[in-house]
């Protein structure tokens, strides 16, 4: 592993890019973070030449390793599971702390002091500030968990099982690296049971505006995942009903 690693995402608008949006992450390290830097902002340049006219250029290709904290051909004893909001991530981690890791999102995701807490209230607070090198850091993070526990296991030496949100950028960059992973998620109508579950739990306005707003988009994205496993909770389920 080299020295200086970097990931860097660029996000296009306008009129000229098909459908107006265009998002690009790539992955550098080098021996120095100039070197890694000009390395990333070239991978950047070839992402959008395979789509655009713009003139050819190269590189050096030994200072390009894309995946680099992945364990190549290492199959990890523990598991990942992404689990929508509300499926009972956190009480199904508290009720085997042995075995299971709850990875909240939140500290990587954000910016978090005293007026930015991590509970249900300061879920989707639109005064939340996203930290720079999200999704990335926390998809590194993941990563770096798996190997710990390839190494550790828990008590009983068994790999454990890290529970993560179903974030569809989180699991474009697992998948990017080949991580498997397993989804859980309900079923399209149980939209108002899901409402109901989230105002219980205290979650704010804001919060059921994303998550209840964008309701559909979230499924469309979660039935389309072709890569992970999936685990359709039935109406009243919730993960500890589904998972060994």
């Amino acid at each position: 592993m080299r020295p200086n690693q970097v990931s860097v995402r660029i996000e296009r608008f306008g009129d000229e890019i098909p459908g107006g949006y265009q998002e690009i992450t790539v992955y550098a390290d080098a021996n120095n973070i100039y070197e890694a830097l000009n390395v990333a902002s070239l991978e950047v340049l070839q992402a959008i030449q395979a789509t655009e006219a713009l003139p050819s250029f190269g590189r050096s290709r030994h200072t390009v390793k894309t995946g680099f904290w992945n364990k190549a051909g290492r199959q990890s004893k523990g598991r990942i599971i992404a689990a929508f909001a509300g499926t009972g991530k956190t009480t199904y981690a508290a009720a085997h702390p042995d075995s299971v890791i709850d990875f909240v999102a939140m500290p990587f995701k954000y910016h978090l002091d005293l007026n930015n807490d991590q509970g249900e209230s300061g879920k989707a607070n639109p005064d939340n500030q996203m930290r720079w090198d999200w999704p990335m850091n926390y998809v590194k993070a993941i990563v770096e968990e798996l190997a710990r526990d390839d190494a550790d296991g828990d008590s009983n030496g068994n790999g454990k099982t890290i529970l993560i949100p179903s974030d569809a950028r989180v699991l474009r960059g697992l998948k990017r690296l080949g991580v498997a992973y397993t989804l859980v998620y309900p079923r399209r109508e149980d939209k108002e049971m899901y409402r109901q579950r989230f105002i219980e739990r205290g979650n704010s306005q804001d919060f059921l505006d994303v998550f209840i707003g964008g309701w559909d988009g979230f499924m469309d994205v979660l039935e389309a995942d072709t890569f992970g496993e999936r685990i359709i909770l039935e109406a009243g389920q919730f993960l500890g009903d589904v998972v060994e």
